[in-house]
């Protein structure tokens, strides 16, 4: 015992005399820093497993944007080849339609059927050595037509103009013009109106006169002809050379 005491019998009184002599205060000091950090290191632990789950998330949500950008690339490059795909298919079917057509005025015309769009669409593509004078000319056609007859060829040559290459539309043009001449005389007709006819119908004989056995080569360079006598002026009629 220390000086002979023991803790029964000291002078102190003390029941731990012989014990070691710790620092209670700094004891409970120690352990209560030690249950603080603890509990920061629980904390720690919480906010790295917290900014571990909000960066999954993250990543989740930037793969989900990714997909869907890559759905909707995926969906636009679909949908562009499918336009590609129906823009083919349409051009494919108007050439189609647009042979079928060709092919039906070659039949008609064999069999002695032939209607007045026959007719012009064989005197554009005739070649001058083959000339079929028998065709007549093209202006010519819409003479004889009725107002309905002429509707109806305002229609086809319609169609043949939406068709044309470059160095046919002209020639389908100027027909249309024509066409669309000729059924304002024939719609005044019917009306009973007769103002201006005798003065067409001089016109139109000229022109014919003018026309007579011309075909398509030479009837495009009458007409420039025609507009370089318009367009350099001078002493002439316009009303007669326009018409």
């Amino acid at each position: 015992g220390l000086a002979g005491y023991t803790n029964e019998n000291n002078p102190f009184g003390d029941s731990n005399l012989t014990e070691t002599f710790t620092w209670k205060l700094r004891e409970e000091k120690r352990r209560e820093e030690g249950r603080d950090r603890e509990t920061r290191d629980k904390k720690e632990q919480i906010r790295e497993r917290l900014d571990e789950i909000e960066k999954v998330k993250e990543r989740r949500k930037q793969r989900e944007i990714e997909r869907r950008e890559w759905e909707e690339e995926r969906a636009r490059l679909q949908r562009d080849q499918d336009m590609l795909m129906h823009q083919d298919w349409e051009k494919q079917e108007e050439e189609f339609h647009w042979e079928q057509a060709k092919k039906r005025s070659e039949i008609r015309i064999g069999e002695g059927r032939a209607k007045p769009i026959d007719f012009l669409y064989k005197n554009l593509n005739c070649k001058d050595d083959d000339f079929d004078f028998s065709l007549g000319e093209p202006h010519l056609i819409f003479n004889s037509l009725s107002l309905e007859e002429l509707e109806e060829l305002k229609g086809d040559i319609g169609m043949y103009l939406c068709f044309a290459k470059d160095k046919d539309r002209e020639f389908w043009q100027c027909l249309d013009v024509v066409c669309n001449s000729h059924m304002d005389v024939a719609e005044q007709a019917l009306r009973g109106g007769h103002g201006g006819s005798h003065h067409h119908d001089k016109v139109q004989s000229d022109v014919d006169k003018i026309f007579l056995k011309k075909n398509s080569i030479q009837l495009r360079q009458l007409k420039e002809d025609v507009q370089n006598k318009i367009d350099a002026g001078g002493a002439i009629d316009y009303e007669y050379w326009e018409a």
